[in-house]
């Protein structure tokens, strides 16, 4: 197990930024925009895995689109829980709805008290295993935002804890500037040798 500290800021559906660090050293500094995706990895992150550039833009973007949460408004909702739900996940039926989508790529439990994605199935296929994802919620002055989020697949478990959590505020304009040392990147081909210019 490894923990790290981090922030993150996210404005709109188009920018989106998480940096984290442990003993005052960079890790990771991911950065989404409408120009593309930046980042800066540690070079022990790289020398353990030289795919890691790619794998964090993957991770940025499915991180980002799981935070906003899906497009509920091509959901299908019901009482009873899908078959394609493994029977070991227990709910208690009275207090979930449950939404599915058309493609079945989808599942999640809703809790129809705060109406809060509680649960979410993705499913996967033989290249990209499917994968859980728990939450839990916090009030914020008035605002419903996770407490934390809990990644679980094939690649192992992945928990995001949040604090000093503030909504709806002012952003500084650099918070999505990325750093003179990032590196843009494609999630699908790391191109190395482009770097940002000063």
């Amino acid at each position: 197990t490894t923990t790290f500290d981090g922030a993150l800021v996210m404005q709109g559906d188009d920018r989106f930024r998480l940096r984290t660090w442990k003993l005052n050293q960079t890790i990771f500094d991911l950065t989404v925009t409408p120009e593309g995706t930046y980042v800066i990895a540690a070079d022990e992150m790289k020398e353990e895995s030289p795919d890691s550039e790619a794998e964090l833009a993957e991770l940025a973007n499915n991180l980002s689109a799981m935070l906003r949460g899906a497009d509920f408004a091509k959901a299908r909702f019901s009482r009873t829980k899908p078959t394609l739900v493994e029977a070991a996940v227990r709910f208690d039926a009275p207090f979930f709805i449950w939404a599915t989508w058309p493609d079945d790529s989808l599942i999640v439990a809703i809790d129809r008290r705060t109406l809060s994605p509680m649960n979410w199935w993705v499913r996967g296929d033989q290249m990209n295993p499917g994968i859980q994802i728990q939450s839990e919620y916090s009030d914020y002055e008035g605002v419903r935002w996770y407490r934390y989020v809990i990644v679980s697949g094939e690649f192992g478990r992945l928990q995001m804890t949040f604090r000093d959590v503030e909504l709806n505020g002012e952003l500084n304009p650099r918070a999505f500037k990325p750093s003179r040392r990032a590196v843009r990147i494609d999630a699908a081909k790391v191109e190395s040798s482009e770097t940002m210019s000063p």
